[in-house]
């Protein structure tokens, strides 16, 4: 039944999936470029800030040498010299002075506390105030962080001395503002063409499927010998049309049979029931001897033996066909099995001059006695019947055991199957010898009947034929 709701068709549900898994993989892309670009920003300034925070500790300890040297000072080292000229204070460069003053964009700054966190000597431009890293009370520092719109060096020198050395981001902060802006939209972009892209592909793969369901349900309908053409491109949708096309062989082969096998079956009941109406209404019409009345009786009590007959075969032909029948399963004496159809037969043996001949040994198979017994009884009454118009000769009767098999093996002498009905003689309603009249009791099912009980044991059955010299049929059934 179809939906009315679009989203439940295949096509919908994978352009869901690869929308998502689309956009998924842009958002990543998209973080992941935003991230590498503000690393490399991070990156560029706090090259700009070390050169800057160099430059300003090169000039101070250099100032502050000048100034031990004329005082008559001896050498001490770097931190000592910057603390003292900071206890002291000094003057910047005309340079320097440019660098760390000014508010404009990308502007730096500087900064010196004491161990308490009081200011000692601080640029122009620098923060009122400076929130010092939590890193414990002694020991040297150094690290870079981002405190509002600057990017900060900060160190702590042996002594307990904080320098801040910081940079204005806000220029870098709107430019990344701005990319992540263009990123947003090439992203959003790109989406939308996949998911263009995704609707087409995705039609481009239901249609075949479309193709196929069409063309399976005008199959279904009215025409069986349609089939799905087959692209011929050997991927998985040519694989489904092989088989969908191979199923539906199978199913007209079923249909016409069925066809075939109720025609047959009709045309077998027509002319016994044409017999009793014929017969019923000669008697009928006018007054006749009692002879007459039981000859007329005579020929309806053949006709309906032969319904009868014709409607048990067809009863077993239908039990054997249902899937669902559980098979019987016990312990059969083939031995038993095999004379007991022998004796059946021994009278019409003996009637057309036929020797039965037997050799076999006692072994055991599993199955259906009743079944099996219906398959030796129909290959020895083909043997006896159609035996040289049943003039003489000799049908042997065989079983034997063959590994994980029991083999039972009925050969004749006669005059063989001919080629063309040789690969018939299985089908059902088909008689080899077409001059057998209606009147011998065969419907052309005995061999189709059993070679279905056969197939239902798990076994085969089958025959080699010998033009002018007989035919040996073998029933070959697990043990």
């Amino acid at each position: 039944m179809k939906s009315g709701f679009p989203f439940h068709s295949i096509r919908w549900r994978i352009q869901v999936w690869h929308a998502v898994i689309l956009l998924v993989a842009i958002i990543a892309f998209c973080i992941t470029a935003y991230r590498l670009a503000w690393i490399h920003q991070l990156r560029r300034v706090d090259r700009v800030v070390v050169e800057r925070e160099r430059a300003l500790i090169s000039h101070l300890i250099h100032t502050g040498r000048k100034v031990l040297s004329d005082e008559g000072s001896g050498s001490r080292p770097p931190h000592v010299t910057l603390d003292l000229l900071l206890e002291r204070g000094v003057d910047l460069s005309e340079g320097l002075s440019d660098v760390f003053g000014g508010q404009d964009t990308g502007h730096s700054f500087f900064m010196f506390l004491d161990p308490a966190g009081a200011v000692r000597m601080r640029s122009p431009n620098a923060p009122m105030s400076m929130l010092l890293p939590d890193v414990g009370e002694s020991g040297m520092v150094e690290l870079s962080r981002i405190s509002g719109s600057y990017r900060e060096s900060v160190r702590r020198s042996p002594s307990g001395v904080w320098s801040v050395v910081g940079r204005d981001i806000s220029g870098e902060i709107e430019e990344m503002r701005h990319f992540a802006l263009s990123l947003t939209a090439s992203g959003f972009a790109l989406w939308l063409v996949g998911l263009t892209g995704g609707w087409w592909i995705a039609g481009r793969v239901i249609r075949p499927i479309q193709t196929i369901g069409r063309t399976a349900s005008r199959i279904a309908a009215d025409n069986l010998r349609e089939r799905i053409e087959v692209a011929g491109i050997g991927n998985e949708l040519d694989q489904l049309s092989g088989v969908l096309n191979q199923t539906f062989d199978r199913l007209q082969a079923a249909f016409e049979r069925q066809k075939q096998f109720t025609a047959d079956a009709s045309h077998e009941l027509r002319n016994p029931i044409a017999v009793v109406v014929a017969e019923t209404q000669r008697i009928l019409r006018r007054d006749h001897s009692v002879s007459e009345c039981r000859e007329a009786l005579q020929v309806c009590q053949d006709a309906a033996l032969r319904m009868k007959n014709l409607t048990e075969a067809l009863l077993v032909l239908a039990r054997q066909d249902d899937q669902e029948r559980t098979p019987v399963r016990e312990t059969v004496d083939l031995d038993a099995v095999v004379n007991a159809s022998v004796a059946r037969l021994r009278k019409d043996a003996e009637q057309a001059g036929i020797r039965i001949e037997l050799n076999g040994i006692p072994i055991t198979c599993s199955g259906d006695p009743v079944g099996i017994g219906m398959v030796v009884d129909n290959l020895v009454g083909n043997a006896i019947h159609h035996h040289s118009g049943g003039s003489g000769g000799t049908v042997r009767v065989s079983w034997n055991p063959d590994g994980e098999w029991v083999q039972v093996a009925v050969e004749d002498d006669g005059p063989g199957i001919p080629e063309a009905d040789a690969p018939h003689i299985f089908d059902r309603f088909y008689r080899a010898d077409k001059s057998r009249s209606h009147s011998s009791g065969h419907f052309g099912l005995g061999l189709a009947v059993a070679k279905s009980i056969v197939e239902n044991h798990g076994g085969t059955l089958d025959f080699a034929n010998n033009p002018d010299r007989g035919v040996t049929f073998r029933m070959r059934l697990p043990r």
